[in-house]
């Protein structure tokens, strides 16, 4: 009768160490968070770069964040700012103005003011899984090479056409200076 019992409490430890090592395995994104791509937008030193971002948050979970930002040429770190666990949602909205800076949790130093190429990696790791009996699991995507530049695409397009516009008014001064002097 005793080897019996035993025998029947071994094969539940088994199911249930089983069931652990299954759950365990679980990533991140089947069953909790999908954290998609992060692709971040070109841009100067007067204005962050801009974040796009699709996220699948399958259910509530108890999650924390790191963000790295590196300089490439460098091989720097610029920043490395990291959240306390905090619940999401999967009715959270991923808002349409985005920036570096909120994407930082409002770090103002991630935003890179110097010239030069950089690239960001997003850890995510969700903790408390199953109250606590399953292992933290964490999740990283790294986003797509970002250039600051001094002036940003449209506002050199600005100063570009600036330029033609103050070029086209000197020829019209000179044209207007040459009449004046044949006459």
């Amino acid at each position: 009768m005793r080897k019996r019992r035993f025998v029947w409490s071994v094969d539940i430890l088994s199911l249930v160490f089983i069931a652990w090592v299954g759950v365990t395995l679980i990533p991140l994104g089947w069953f909790w968070y999908d954290p998609g791509q992060v692709v971040i937008s070109n841009s100067s030193i007067e204005n962050p770069p801009r974040v796009d971002f699709s996220r699948k948050i399958s259910r509530p979970v108890i999650m924390k964040y790191q963000v790295i930002i590196r300089d490439i040429e460098r091989n720097a770190v610029v920043c490395d700012p990291a959240s306390e666990p905090f619940t999401y949602s999967p009715d959270a909205r991923f808002p349409d103005d985005a920036d570096l800076v909120w994407w930082t949790g409002g770090d103002d130093r991630c935003w890179p003011r110097e010239p030069g190429t950089y690239i960001a990696e997003t850890c995510w790791t969700a903790t408390h899984l199953f109250w606590g009996l399953i292992p933290d699991k964490t999740v990283c995507r790294t986003s797509n090479p970002f250039t600051i530049n001094l002036i940003s695409p449209e506002e050199a397009e600005q100063v570009i056409q600036k330029q033609q516009d103050l070029e086209s008014q000197v020829e019209g001064l000179s044209r207007g200076l040459e009449m004046l002097q044949h006459n």
